[in-house]
């Protein structure tokens, strides 16, 4: 579907262009509601129903014709273009302020929210796509007649989510757009605090911008609850090239490795038990080959870089729990033997705490396990090191897993209401003209790491490889947090079980989690 198609059609329903919004939740009372009250500029490029009316997607409803002598006012501006089939017309949102809420920390991160920071002043463009994403936006905002802006809560923590919650049983949500937690989709939905998007006549998900994860993960009774057009790195290797060299491997053999699909689980083990070393003769190691910073998430990242699951959806969407099969037990099993045979002790830190992942930093362990955003830690690291993705069984098909958060609308408009924020948000997402949405982003991430293959291989791999998927188990209300890593996990990374001990114990509850989440009835309707 075309972007300029869709604006023209949404002239024809005369809701989408008088919608009253405020700051922070449904109609102004002020607000008239009906296209004979409103003072609206739309100029009607196509006057057919036929040319302008867009391309639907299952569960969502074209809209009904309406006379252009509906509109009683004359317009008062003029299009600042010649009005043509492809240019569309002028649509004035009459001034409306959106406001996206976000927990994550206001950096420019090579995203659309860039373009919200630098158009509010809050950041300087460091190059060209900077430039050009912030006139893109600031560009909408005069033509359509919008102001976005985002406000950064603080933290994906509960307090956000408290507030979240509160405001929205309120009919006063913090923000027209929220983006969240992923684990924090189901509670919401179930407990029908969130509009759903397929419902909205104007949002096309099917698009290829938009996260197919977030998408699949979200989709839940017929009906999607969330959206975002990013696709964050998930879990990977940081290794350091020092120690890999010292042990007979070159510096980019970890690259070499992954492009040419051999960095397996054989491989991986291989340089583990190379770089485990006791260099001072003591017959104790002092150069260990693997610690993490995920602590029981470790076990988390393990699963899905292997193709095993915690749970997966069945063709009517319904979860199913995977955490009985014999792949799920291997990758627990294996990883359990590798952070037991290879893994550094914790080293006691100034402050008296104990930590992991100081032995990396301290330039005394080959690889650690991390999240991608593990890159920020390590700035006092004076080795030089590299990222590649957790190695598969085979090595040819990696895997990563998404980590990204979630876009919702609370449901705390009417559907007009909800159309007009959805649209707001489709045209500050689209792609910066004269860039590829696969090649922008990649300007921020050079100048975050040591070496450009970080970025062209791993980073890209990550973000848009074939084997991408969602973290499905987030879903499943309760299932994650308090049981798989409270009840499972942690009791398996601090030694206390085995991974076919917790599996059996725990299994009766997991099924009982993913039955009630399979029988909730999130849809007002």
């Amino acid at each position: 579907m075309k972007k300029q198609s869709r604006i023209s059609a949404i002239t024809l329903t005369c809701a989408m262009a008088i919608t009253a919004l405020t700051g922070c939740g449904g109609k102004e009372k002020d607000e008239p509601s009906t296209v004979a009250q409103a003072d609206t500029t739309a100029v009607q490029a196509d006057t057919t129903a036929e040319q302008s009316a867009p391309s639907t997607t299952e569960g969502t409803k074209a809209p009904e014709e309406v006379p252009t002598e509906t509109a009683t006012e004359t317009p008062t501006e003029e299009p600042t273009e010649e009005p043509t089939e492809s240019a569309g017309p002028i649509v004035n949102f009459r001034d409306r302020s959106i406001e996206i809420v976000t927990g994550k920390k206001a950096v420019l991160d090579g995203t659309w929210r860039d373009g919200i920071l630098l158009d509010n002043g809050l950041a300087e463009p460091r190059h060209t796509y900077h430039e050009d994403l912030r006139d893109q936006i600031s560009d909408m905002e005069e033509k359509y007649k919008f102001k976005v802006s985002m406000n950064n809560i603080g933290s994906f923590n509960s307090d956000y989510s408290s507030k979240l919650i509160l405001s929205i049983n309120s009919g006063m949500p913090l923000g027209q757009l929220c983006e969240i937690d992923a684990g924090w989709v189901p509670g919401l939905m179930n407990n029908r605090l969130l509009t759903p998007l397929d419902t909205l006549s104007w949002l096309d998900l099917s698009e290829e911008k938009w996260n197919k994860g977030v998408y699949e993960a979200t989709s839940f009774g017929g009906h999607v609850y969330g959206m975002n057009v990013d696709r964050e790195p998930g879990y990977g290797v940081f290794y350091n090239k020092r120690i890999l060299q010292e042990a007979g491997y070159g510096a980019d053999e970890l690259y070499d490795l992954q492009k040419n699909g051999e960095w397996d689980r054989a491989k991986f083990e291989e340089i583990l038990k190379a770089c485990t070393k006791d260099t001072d003769g003591d017959g104790r190691a002092d150069i260990w080959g693997l610690t993490t910073s995920l602590g029981a998430n470790y076990y988390t990242a393990v699963v899905h870089a292997s193709g095993a699951d915690f749970v997966t959806k069945d063709e009517s969407g319904k979860f199913v729990n995977r955490m009985g099969s014999e792949t799920f037990l291997s990758a627990l099993d294996w990883a359990d033997e590798m952070r037991k045979d290879y893994g550094a002790p914790p080293l006691e830190n100034t402050e008296g705490m104990t930590s992991y992942t100081d032995r990396f930093i301290n330039g005394q362990v080959a690889m650690t396990v991390a999240s991608e955003k593990y890159k920020e830690m390590l700035s006092s690291l004076q080795d030089d090191w590299g990222f590649v993705m957790l190695p598969g069984p085979d090595g040819k098909n990696p895997i990563a897993v998404d980590p990204s958060p979630v876009i919702i609308i609370p449901a705390s408009y009417s559907k007009d209401e909800a159309n007009e924020i959805a649209i707001i948000f489709d045209l500050i997402t689209e792609t910066v003209h004269g860039y590829g949405h696969d090649e922008a982003w990649k300007e921020e991430y050079y100048e975050q790491y040591r070496d450009s293959r970080a970025v062209d291989e791993t980073l890209t791999l990550m973000r848009y490889g074939k084997n991408i998927k969602p973290r499905l188990e987030l879903f499943v209300e309760g299932l994650y947090e308090k049981s798989i890593y409270s009840d499972f996990l942690y009791p398996l990374y601090s030694g206390k079980t085995t991974p076919a001990e917790g599996i059996q114990a725990n299994m009766e509850k997991w099924n009982e989690l993913i039955n009630q989440q399979n029988d909730a009835k999130p849809d007002l309707n």
